[in-house]
């Protein structure tokens, strides 16, 4: 993520409005102070982070609208491949974590 005091990236990002829950809110700001970051930052690289997933979402979402009797199975699949994902991050993250801590040994 790109911080306070980091550099920027090669390309600009855009901006948007989003509405969130206040627990939302409260969470952001706390990742955010802890981070020392913006709120924004902290919202925008989860979402960057999660794009692929809502990659998939939106083109389940788009199968779904150009032939809804297929309904089901898109979002049968679509709820596979996130879990999919997901699965395949948390192993990600625990094996950098597996790693991290062989090298402190």
């Amino acid at each position: 993520m790109a911080g306070r005091g980091r550099p920027k990236k090669d390309h600009k990002k855009v901006r948007f409005n989003v509405a969130v829950e206040p627990e939302t809110k409260a969470i952001l700001e706390r990742l955010a102070a802890a981070m020392d970051s913006s709120m924004a930052a902290v919202a925008g690289s989860i979402l960057d982070d999660n794009r692929e997933e809502l990659r998939v979402t939106a083109e389940a979402m788009e199968r779904v609208l150009t032939n809804p009797t297929n309904k089901a199975k898109a979002m049968h699949l679509m709820m596979l491949e996130l879990q999919k994902r997901s699965t395949e991050e948390q192993l990600s993250f625990l094996q950098d974590i597996s790693d991290e801590a062989g090298k402190d040994q």
